[in-house]
């Protein structure tokens, strides 16, 4: 047998660290995944029993399920992944989600992260888990939306389609962040997004500090998404064609989407387009089928819950194997959340995604008299004074001021905007020019839009 030189042995053995290093990331990854999709089934049915300490009776659940299911899996999977990027690259994080009815998703994994426990102080114990449950969907509790209360919330979406045109707003006014996009595979087929690609290509020769990923799962509520409708050669040739290269990956592949969205983070802080990664997953995956047979993953019966009131004993048997599939006895010890099974994961937490607004500078806006705006000088006619309170305003920002316009500045007559501390995009699409403006002032910048109306 050929011996081994020391310098071969070194490196085997740092191969092999690295293998084992790589499979323990990825057990810890799945464990969050799976213990967020435990919590997030009991965001939507339960009141009491959460660690399933017994067996489910019928007033452990709600009179009637809250939320939605069908997002759940891809979001729970796309956190924990993210978690450990963040980690290994000690990257500040900051996520904004155009998928539909996502509160169940954030609210349990910022629940696992901790970052709910620095807002909101819920423990691990079966009482905290109980409450938070309960107050999931209740009047006065947690909306079931994704909402400004819950932590790490920069924009809690609305009309659909805004979601992209936020980000990159917000991407262009950090300097520090990288901002993550997941966007809905339905939201493609709105106006504002498709104007926000557009519109990407603007900044093409700077830094995007933005990542797009597209949660194509297929289905919207009642049908099928357009672009699931499309071959993968007409997908890549659509996103080819906007000047943005896509990433295809297939399921729940850990290594790939770490792989993928660590080198999409690090190319976002160099000059030139944001990467666009297209995950392609089951609609509501990981949900038993149904109490006829029936497959319920990637049909639109698992958009919201299958089962609307648990009423029969049957329905409660369903309810609790779907439970039991993500193996409750791996995710509580001793009464509480297991968090060894995936603590290697989890950033520190000033980096957790539930703390961005710790990490976005406080506005410069103190003890501003907006003279100008109170009393214009007697020399000045309206606009003119509004002019010179924008520039009063920039003159106090630590950033530049964003002011963003349909193509109406000039006949507006506030072309004298133009300054050092002044930055104006001019863009036809009212609906970007507002959406990078949102995006600004979650990022703690000044910004101001101008739309068509104000000629009138």
């Amino acid at each position: 047998m050929p011996k081994i030189n020391n310098e071969k042995r070194v490196e085997m053995e740092q191969i092999e660290n690295t293998a084992a290093y790589n499979l323990r990331v990825a057990e810890a990854i799945k464990a969050f995944w799976e213990a967020a999709n435990y919590i997030s089934v009991c965001l939507l049915y339960l009141k009491e029993n959460p660690m399933l300490h017994r067996p489910l009776v019928l007033s452990d659940v709600k009179p009637r399920a809250v939320g939605h299911w069908g997002c759940v899996p891809s979001l729970n999977f796309i956190w924990a992944t993210l978690l450990f990027v963040i980690r290994s690259t000690n990257t500040d994080v900051r996520l904004f989600l155009g998928t539909g009815h996502a509160g169940a998703a954030w609210l349990a994994c910022s629940y696992l992260e901790g970052s709910l426990f620095r807002y909101y102080g819920t423990g691990d114990d079966e009482i905290s888990l109980a409450e938070l449950s309960s107050a999931f969907g209740r009047t006065g509790g947690y909306l079931t939306e994704l909402s400004t209360q819950y932590p790490g919330v920069l924009w809690a979406s609305g009309e659909l389609g805004y979601t992209l045109g936020i980000a990159h707003g917000h991407s262009l006014s950090t300097n520090r962040g990288v901002v993550i996009a997941v966007l809905g595979d339905g939201e493609l087929e709105t106006a504002p997004t498709s104007a926000s690609f557009q519109a990407i290509r603007k900044f093409i020769n700077r830094p995007s500090r933005l990542v797009i990923l597209v949660n194509l799962n297929g289905l919207r509520m009642g049908s099928s998404s357009e672009i699931s409708t499309w071959t993968d050669h007409v997908i890549y040739n659509y996103f080819i064609g906007l000047g943005l290269q896509p990433h295809f990956i297939e399921g729940f592949d850990i290594n790939e989407l770490c792989k993928v969205l660590n080198l999409a983070i690090f190319e976002s802080q160099k000059s030139g387009p944001p990467k666009v990664i297209i995950l392609r997953t089951p609609k509501g995956a990981t949900i038993p089928v149904s109490l006829d047979g029936e497959s319920l993953s990637g049909t639109t019966q698992s958009h919201k819950v299958p089962i609307k009131q648990v009423q029969e004993q049957s329905q409660l048997k369903w309810l609790e194997n779907w439970l039991c599939s993500y193996k409750p006895q791996n995710i509580f010890k001793d009464e509480r959340i297991n968090r060894s099974k995936f603590a290697l994961i989890i950033p520190r937490n000033d980096l957790l995604i539930g703390t961005v607004h710790n990490r976005i500078e406080a506005s410069l806006l103190t003890d501003l008299k907006y003279k100008y705006c109170r009393k214009p000088p007697k020399n000045k006619n309206l606009i003119e004074s509004f002019v010179e309170s924008l520039k009063c305003i920039a003159k106090y920002q630590h950033l530049s001021l964003l002011i963003t316009s349909p193509d109406e500045l000039s006949s507006n007559r506030l072309s004298d905007l133009n300054s050092s501390k002044v930055d104006i995009i001019e863009y036809l699409s009212e609906h970007q020019c507002l959406a990078w403006s949102i995006g600004a002032i979650t990022a703690s910048r000044f910004a101001v839009s101008f739309p068509n109306q104000a000629v009138l």
